[in-house]
């Protein structure tokens, strides 16, 4: 949230898959939500409170997705790779409209058939390679060239490869 609030684009919606009624997260962390909650709206970005869906109701996020197409022409949901194909099942079988929303999905690999299945309702997936202790080491695209394209952050990081000589000896 902090990152599109800086480049002016505050979430409308923060959907959860923590159901606090079953699941008490610490008290830094509820402390940490809150306070990135209440800072931003003192300073000018009205930050929503996370929402629980169950993903037996994953269709509330569907229907939230084809109501934003509809009102704001476009719709933009960072999440589970996973989650982004079951909220795109949904709206097929639900029959709603959501094509053009655009999905920023990271925490697992978008494999051909996840993409498939995200670009059946006319949706794109974008994957984020990403890592608590250094941030996104990898961005995608949305022309890619295969279901989990992503362009490495090479002013950031450093990719170095050598040959395995224990590979390369076991297979002669």
């Amino acid at each position: 949230m902090l990152v599109e609030a800086k480049v002016g684009k505050t979430p409308l919606k923060w959907f959860s898959q923590v159901d606090t009624r079953n699941f008490r997260p610490s008290l830094k962390n509820r402390l940490g939500n809150d306070y990135i909650i209440y800072m931003g709206r003192i300073f000018g970005a009205k930050f929503p409170r996370p929402e629980f869906v169950s993903i037996e109701n994953i269709c509330q996020i569907a229907e939230w997705i084809a109501g934003t197409m509809k009102r704001h022409g476009g719709c933009y949901l960072a999440t589970f790779t996973s989650t982004a194909v079951r909220i795109c099942q949904s709206a097929i079988q639900n029959g709603l409209d959501i094509a053009g929303a655009k999905f920023s999905v990271t925490g697992e690999p978008v494999t051909e058939a996840k993409r498939k299945e995200i670009e059946a309702v006319g949706a794109s997936a974008c994957p984020h390679f990403v890592f608590t202790e250094a941030g996104y080491v990898g961005i995608g695209c949305f022309n890619p060239h295969g279901a989990d394209d992503v362009h490495f952050l090479k002013d950031s990081f450093a990719l170095i490869q050598h040959p395995r000589q224990f590979l390369m000896q076991r297979h002669q």
